[in-house]
């Protein structure tokens, strides 16, 4: 059957809004072009919504590892919500007592619908690495962390299909960096070398 981009688009936008609503309802012929537009714009809230609400997670889920006590885990989970999106440093530090952490969070799907990152993806994760093993640089005014060498290392993915865990496995092999994927280990198992993957299932 020869493709129908229209058609395409029709069905997909059809099927999101659809279960999104509750409403079955031809929305892909009620968009006007200012509509679209809208929807662009909005896309980019969702994208920090989506990583906001991973990030979340993915600190609640360090404070159940890690742990930590209930006036700190306050404190982590306060800072997150009034830290702006896009902001300069990790998306998670954390520095209490004896410990020391810092984290990163994904929120990509493989492109096409595939199990593998693209270029572009495979060089954002990389630059992770990077950050996670190296730290980040210090500007004027910034509270940056710019040596992790005495801090565990975690780069959080979100999976909601398995694509993503097997996408990551896929890279992890093709990497230099001293990569660890997390699953039932104990903290007390992790070393400061390594940089650790922790897979989230759907929130």
């Amino acid at each position: 059957m020869k493709y129908d981009r229209d058609l395409a688009l029709q069905t997909r936008i059809n099927t999101h809004l659809s279960r999104i609503t509750g409403i079955e309802k031809d929305y892909y012929q009620d968009l006007s072009i200012s509509d679209i537009f809208e929807l662009k714009t909005v896309l980019a809230d969702i994208n920090n919504m989506l990583t906001y609400k991973t990030t979340m997670y993915a600190a609640e889920w360090l404070i159940d590892f890690f742990q930590l006590d209930k006036v700190y885990s306050k404190k982590l989970l306060e800072l997150i919500k009034t830290t702006k999106p896009n902001s300069n440093g990790f998306d998670i530090n954390i520095i209490n007592k004896n410990l020391k952490v810092v984290a990163e969070v994904k929120c990509i799907n493989p492109i096409n619908l595939g199990h593998k990152f693209g270029s572009a993806q495979k060089n954002s994760i990389i630059s992770d690495f990077q950050k996670l093993n190296n730290g980040k640089k210090k500007r004027s005014g910034d509270s940056i962390i710019d040596n992790t060498k005495d801090f565990y290392k975690i780069l959080f993915f979100l999976d909601n299909d398995h694509r993503v865990s097997t996408a990551i496995h896929d890279l992890v092999k093709r990497t230099d960096f001293k990569i660890k994927i997390l699953s039932t280990e104990s903290f007390c198992m992790m070393d400061k070398e390594h940089i650790y993957i922790k897979i989230l299932s759907e929130i």
